[in-house]
């Protein structure tokens, strides 16, 4: 039952990502957006599943009690999401490369999902890096639960303010094979959270190089800072 449970809320956490057209970025739309400003949207902390052993097996109570528990460990140990840094990470190397500035976002909250809205909202800027994350959990592997992978999925949006219009868009999904260096529970919730916050820092980049090569073109984006 335990693994039925982690197995199914899995695969409706990855769905909305899996689903996330990819678009490239055209230069045609860059040469127009040259010495503009650009920006980040800001979005609401969203849910975190801590999926363990012990709750699965209480199947839909279980599965309220793992996404409590998530919420809560993220709270009390101020994990941010990655969401964040991997929105001020693209629009930097997008800035440099394009003589854009990179302007403030205000602190405004984006929770509208149409351009239009988002446009209206960060309407100071030509250029909006729109980086929201669409799973970020953490569950034992099926075959071994001593140790836990960290998984987590974004979806990007480059969005033209003055037109309202998405340019380009890209997803990544970050799901960790079973391996000897896997964390386990303790690892990952102990000393405040830091092996989950070094795990999440791992799938952020991963989603910045992905994003670079999926969105980018070459020419479009510099490495704002080394990639580790």
């Amino acid at each position: 039952m335990a693994r039925s449970v982690v197995v199914a809320i899995g695969a409706v956490m990855l769905t909305g990502c899996v689903s996330t057209k990819v678009t490239p970025l055209k230069e045609s739309d860059v040469a127009t957006l040259q010495g503009g400003k650009v920006t980040t949207t800001t979005r609401p902390v969203p849910g975190f599943v801590a999926m363990t052993a012990g709750k699965a097996m209480f199947g839909a109570l279980g599965g309220a009690a793992m996404a409590i528990a998530g919420n809560n460990l993220v709270k009390e140990n101020a994990v941010p999401d990655p969401a964040d840094y991997i929105a001020n990470e693209l629009t930097k190397g997008f800035a440099d490369a394009n003589a854009m500035t990179v302007a403030s976002n205000g602190n405004v909250v984006a929770t509208a999902v149409k351009p239009a809205d988002l446009a209206k909202q960060y309407a100071d800027a030509d250029l909006l890096l729109d980086v929201q994350t669409t799973n970020w959990s953490f569950a034992y592997f099926p075959t071994d639960w001593n140790n836990y992978r960290v998984m987590y999925s974004a979806r990007l949006r480059v969005i033209d303010v003055k037109k309202a219009a998405v340019l380009a868009e890209g997803f990544c999904s970050r799901v960790p094979e079973n391996s000897d260096t896997a964390p386990s529970y303790d690892d990952l919730v102990n000393d405040g959270a830091a092996g989950l916050k070094k795990e999440l820092v791992v799938a952020a980049n991963y989603c910045i190089r992905e994003f670079r090569s999926q969105v980018f073109l070459p020419t479009t984006v510099k490495s704002a800072s080394t990639i580790r």
